[in-house]
């Protein structure tokens, strides 16, 4: 099984309730966990994991 990932174009700030918020930079490598037509399940090596639009490819993120 090939593992997908994909890169931040633009730096992000990301937080959750009762949570530190998550600040990744351009440049971030994310696996993506899973796919749908709309968007993207991904997570950094924290396992800190989040929705990307797939509308936004090669906008906020691309993959690697």
């Amino acid at each position: 099984m090939q593992q997908r990932v994909i890169e931040i174009l633009l730096p992000m700030t990301l937080g959750r309730r009762q949570q530190h918020p998550i600040h990744l930079e351009q440049g971030t490598l994310l696996k993506v966990l899973l796919v749908t037509p709309r968007s993207l399940l991904v997570a950094n090596d924290d396992y800190f994991n989040f929705v990307l639009a797939v509308s936004d490819e090669n906008k906020y993120w691309r993959y690697f």
